[in-house]
């Protein structure tokens, strides 16, 4: 049998062990890493913005962090729920029931608070059934947050801000809110303010964002930029079957196939008014792109990486879709060096105006103006371009610091 390494007295801060005398005023046992929860009311790999947001800051979360994940599924058909407890990579994924006795309460809660109406910050009848779910707390989903024992708690979602109010009280982990609703007007109403109102700090990915909800009387208001990383060699690689068509404008109406779908306009409507420019469309179940009488189906997968060759090569990317918290198509298209013609109001506004590299339509009659605008100045479209290219990649250096940013908002 080994015997165990002989240990023998050698002064009020040296033992010896094994024969080797260890100086214990330099010798301490590893910190353990805080625990933080990351609660989503969905937890699930995408190309939607809210979801690879919350994916970014958790897993710069975990550089400084042990991460847990508390998915608020709808657990009513056993046959269809995801498992209770399953690995995502580096995260621990735990599925929860969200819905105290009937009806799911994320929808509910997403009901009410989408049930704006112009000049009043929300419905009182929706406000009072907002304010009256708060204190209906999903059992099992609070105490798996309690048997957890986090150190601090993300709320990710609109869907999961009621939480806040269940984890108030003296002894209570650091909660941070992050709603996720970039520039959405809802954002400044008194109802989200009394949701987060429980929390520490409330996270905005955009400076739209953080204004509104400033202007809506949340207290401590943290920015984040999310980091986008473009692999520019891959982009400038061009698609097959592009080179034929020329000069063309790139439409986004339909990216990814499970996010927002925006209209827009038929081709050789928007070449009447352009001119003679072929035109590329990002679209659901399929992308193509056309030209006069031709017409050209993409027989290559839709891929990130191939929307980022489409984006690359075109005169100017039209947005058409509603635009969400982060815009992260439209940060991207700018440091690929194309400008970008987005729908006012937006966080993608707020990059274009920021950047000087692409304009911003009401109507969609400004739109296509915006659009023959590049098509017609080159010159004026160089500019706009190294414009966006510079800021664009300032912003993704900014995102050197992204860690240490998040753990400083998020982490006691």
């Amino acid at each position: 049998m080994d015997t165990p390494p002989r240990r023998e007295a050698a002064g009020a801060d040296r033992e010896v062990v094994a024969g080797v005398r260890v100086d214990r005023r330099f010798v301490s046992a590893a910190a353990p890493l805080p625990r933080v929860a990351v609660v989503v009311a969905s937890w699930s790999p995408g190309e939607q913005e809210h979801q690879a947001a919350v994916r970014a800051v958790a897993g710069a979360l975990a550089l400084s962090a042990e991460v847990v994940v508390v998915s608020l599924d709808d657990r009513s058909d056993p046959s269809t729920s995801p498992p209770p407890r399953r690995t995502d990579g580096i995260f621990a994924v735990h599925s929860v029931a969200a819905t105290p006795g009937r009806g799911e309460l994320a929808g509910r809660i997403q009901e009410a608070l989408s049930t704006l109406e112009p000049g009043r910050p929300l419905p009182e009848l929706a406000a009072e059934g907002l304010f009256g779910l708060e204190g209906r707390t999903a059992p099992e989903a609070v105490g798996l947050l309690e048997d957890l024992e986090p150190q601090a708690v993300l709320l990710a979602g609109v869907e999961t801000l009621w939480m806040a109010s269940c984890l108030s009280g003296s002894g209570r982990p650091r909660l941070a809110a992050m709603p996720l609703l970039g520039a959405d007007p809802r954002l400044g109403s008194a109802a989200l303010a009394r949701l987060v109102g429980a929390a520490d700090i409330v996270v905005a990915l955009s400076g739209t964002e953080a204004s509104l909800l400033e202007a809506g009387g949340a207290a401590a208001v943290g920015r984040l930029r999310l980091p986008f990383a473009v692999n520019e060699e891959a982009a400038r690689t061009p698609l097959d079957g592009m080179s034929s068509f020329g000069p063309y404008l790139l439409v986004l109406s339909g990216w990814p196939d499970d996010g927002p779908a925006g209209d827009a306009p038929p081709h050789d409507y928007l070449r009447a008014v352009v001119g003679e420019v072929a035109v590329a469309e990002v679209r659901r179940g399929g992308w193509f792109v056309s030209e006069g009488r031709r017409r050209f189906g993409f027989p290559f997968e839709g891929t990130r990486v191939n929307l980022w060759r489409l984006m690359a090569g075109a005169t100017a990317m039209l947005d058409v879709r509603p635009i969400g918290p982060v815009a992260r198509e439209a940060v991207e298209s700018l440091q690929l060096g194309t400008p970008v013609v987005v729908p006012a109001g937006t966080v993608a506004a707020e990059h274009a105006e920021a950047s000087d590299g692409g304009l911003w339509y009401e109507a969609p009659g400004e739109m296509l103006e915006a659009a023959r605008y590049f098509v017609e100045r080159p010159s004026d479209r160089e500019r706009f371009s190294r414009a966006g290219r510079i800021w664009a990649t300032g912003e993704r250096a900014a995102g050197g610091g992204f860690a240490g940013d998040v753990a400083r908002l998020l982490l006691p």
